[in-house]
């Protein structure tokens, strides 16, 4: 009886500390992905992989992602998929993410994102406007 106690509060406590890691975990389809990191080399031949892991390091960031995470992002991903996915039910508008990852490109990248995120925007168009290897870019304002 005290041994299933004792087992039960260990594993309780183990399950909190596993919870409280920082930042919220992709859900699916993303977490069952494999590595996509060779669908950017495809996509983006001629970009040295430290520009695309530096990149997927800034989007991370700016959405609170595990590090690990950004190999599970594919050029395709649309940013505000990734948003809904994160966080349901949420309005994009004001979400501190997207806020977040504007003052990241610009501050990194020199990159200027307009006040709305388009539905269209992915993270290779994205990827793109940083001029692969950081050369400055501007995304134009969505409607």
């Amino acid at each position: 009886m005290i041994g299933t106690a004792i087992l039960l509060s260990a594993a309780g406590v183990a399950s909190l500390l596993w919870a409280s890691r920082s930042g919220p975990l992709l859900p699916l389809p993303f977490s069952a992905r494999h590595s996509q990191l060779k669908a950017w080399q495809r996509r983006f031949p001629d970009a040295p992989r430290e520009a695309v892991a530096d990149f997927l390091a800034v989007f991370c960031a700016a959405f609170a992602l595990r590090h690990y995470e950004k190999e599970l992002l594919s050029p395709d991903d649309r940013v505000l998929g990734i948003h809904r996915a994160l966080y349901p039910g949420e309005r994009s508008a004001d979400s501190p993410e997207l806020a977040e990852l504007a003052i990241s490109l610009r501050q990194r990248y020199g990159l200027t994102v307009g006040e709305r995120w388009g539905e269209d925007v992915t993270l290779a168009g994205l990827f793109e406007q940083t001029g692969p290897g950081g050369v400055r870019g501007q995304l134009a304002r969505s409607a």
